[in-house]
């Protein structure tokens, strides 16, 4: 009970400009606590008066304007490559990134068969539940890692032109 008068009153604080400055707190018929502003309509006896303080208005700040980003200029003698070689330079990165990616793949289902297997085969330590769990502790990371490895060259693949 105490700390739904505490969360009441707390509310009330945080209301700011709504709130009255006394709040009135009675039993009511079923003896129930309730709380009004509004002083017409009390029970004679069992009022209690709480005042409360109207906050001073908030300081009020905007947001830091977006932090622009601006693409340098490149310098007046900046080599340029022609449109031809990018093109070569952009097909052997994309081969270089296939390669990665069914080199992690390969990775990643070895991995995947390795904790199969050690989830399947039980040894005299794995009685010990702690144990089994430090056991297959490395198996899952190596899982994860790869899995993690496929993602990154999956985003990196598909951000190429």
């Amino acid at each position: 009970m105490i700390n739904s008068v505490a969360s009441f009153v707390v509310g009330l604080l945080l209301i700011g400009s709504l709130q009255a400055e006394t709040i009135y707190r009675y039993l009511d018929d079923r003896g129930g606590v309730t709380y009004t502003n509004i002083p017409s309509g009390l029970p004679r006896k069992g009022v209690e008066k709480i005042h409360v303080p109207i906050p001073p208005p908030a300081d009020i700040r905007l947001p830091p304007a977006p932090v622009m980003k601006v693409k340098p200029n490149p310098p007046v003698n900046f080599p340029k490559v022609d449109s031809q070689t990018q093109r070569k330079r952009d097909l052997s990165r994309k081969q270089i990134l296939d390669d990665e990616l069914k080199a992690e793949q390969q990775s990643l289902d070895a991995a995947k068969k390795a904790l199969s297997e050690a989830e399947a085969v039980k040894i005299g330590a794995d009685k010990n539940h702690q144990k089994y769990v430090e056991r297959m502790h490395g198996f899952k990371e190596q899982v994860s890692r790869h899995e993690k490895n496929v993602d990154a060259l999956k985003k990196e693949i598909s951000g190429l032109r």
